[in-house]
């Protein structure tokens, strides 16, 4: 009787295969971003509501917060209003995407442990759940827009970069979280804090030019800042200047934390079923 030896290796899958294996799986990713579009708002009185009043909501407080108390509306060319809003429609789709991307491992590890696909189509479900507030609140744009008879200018041909920019940035540090909340859960109960750390060192509710020329250059190394600045650029036709070198430091940023997201991701992803 012959004597037979098997040695099976796996070699780690090249982008090209894990793209396929991604396109391959597209409904799965629609169906998971769809229901946890629809279980957010689940059993609350509002429903879908909320989509529309927690951005209207944030937006009043800060206008009044900002504009009325510390007077930063003086120093405004336009509504003050469209200052807020074209700084908050960034934040709040970076912050809602981070939220519900760090923790969807954990939520759905009942899935993981039982069924093979691929793991990146959880991260990024959650992350296209974020799209519906991102589509309402420039809705609510528009309607201000409406409201002060203001018309955006040419600028607003470079929206589509500007939330190709946004959509890598926050897949990118939100895969480093997701990973890392797989594995300590310490970053869960760190994420509030920083987001609300975050939102102040950000220009959501003033601008840039407000900040000490001393600190600029340090403040401007926040990727948030440049991305931020760029969407209020586009959305308020170029009235508060266009840095290019802070947007190029968003996008260098963004593009290092996505493809070295996804590479520790994948590494992490091999022992998923024993850490969750």
């Amino acid at each position: 009787m012959s004597h037979f030896d098997y040695s099976i290796t796996a070699e780690p899958a090249s982008f090209r295969e894990r793209l396929a294996e991604i396109v391959s799986h597209k409904e799965l990713l629609w169906m998971l971003a769809l229901r946890d579009t629809l279980v957010r708002f689940k059993q609350t009185y509002a429903g879908l509501a909320w989509l529309i009043l927690k951005p209207f909501l944030l937006l009043v407080a800060l206008t009044f917060l900002f504009g009325r108390i510390t007077r930063f509306d003086s120093t405004a060319a336009e509504p003050y209003a469209l200052v807020v809003l074209a700084g908050l429609i960034p934040w709040q789709f970076l912050a809602a995407s981070l939220t519900d991307i760090t923790g969807s491992l954990n939520a759905n590890r009942g899935i993981i442990t039982k069924v093979y696909f691929p793991r990146i189509l959880i991260p990024a479900a959650s992350l296209f759940t974020a799209v519906a507030d991102l589509i309402v609140a420039l809705v609510l744009l528009v309607g201000i827009y409406a409201w002060y008879g203001y018309m955006p200018g040419w600028q607003l041909l470079a929206l589509p970069f500007l939330l190709l920019l946004l959509f890598t940035f926050s897949m990118g540090i939100g895969i480093w979280m997701c990973a890392l909340n797989a594995q300590y859960r310490d970053v869960q109960y760190l994420l509030p804090f920083m987001l609300q750390l975050g939102m102040y060192l950000s220009p959501v509710a003033y601008k840039s030019s407000q900040v000490p020329d001393e600190w600029l250059w340090l403040y401007h190394l926040n990727p948030v800042a440049g991305i931020i600045e760029g969407f209020r650029w586009c959305l308020l036709n170029g009235t508060s200047g266009f840095q290019w070198k802070v947007l190029g430091v968003s996008t260098l940023v963004s593009v290092v934390l996505l493809l070295s997201g996804l590479r520790y991701f994948y590494r992490v992803e091999k022992k998923l079923v024993d850490v969750l």
